[in-house]
């Protein structure tokens, strides 16, 4: 992967996580159980007008998917909160937000709203 496309995808994600908490829709936090009870699974998360595939496995393993673009890491549920490192996009740091159940009924992570395939 070229280094302008790594910095930039990188960039993105951080963008996107690291301004968890301003985007929280109602009826708010789904907690901590609720979260686990959604994962494993499948996901597209949607924001900026960009997709993303993950795949969080069971192992706490994940796989994401941006395009051409893919990368690993870890994921785990710590103080209720959905955390994912990503070796390449993140360098290996978990970014943290609480899943928030939005008034449609839909779950938004931060800025990213997330269907389950």
């Amino acid at each position: 992967m070229p280094i302008r496309a790594r910095l930039w995808i990188m960039a993105l994600i951080v963008f996107c996580l690291g301004t968890l908490g301003a985007e929280a829709a109602e009826p708010g936090p789904i907690g901590g159980a609720a979260t686990r009870k959604m994962l494993p699974g499948r996901f597209e998360a949607s924001a900026l007008g960009f997709t993303f595939d993950f795949t969080l496995k069971r192992n706490g393993a994940v796989l994401g998917r941006f395009g051409e673009y893919t990368d690993t890491g870890k994921w785990d549920v710590r103080e209720d909160k959905l955390c994912i490192a990503l070796d390449k996009w993140t360098s290996g740091s978990f970014k943290c937000a609480p899943v928030i159940r939005t008034k449609s009924g839909g779950h938004q992570v931060g800025p990213f709203t997330l269907v389950q395939k």
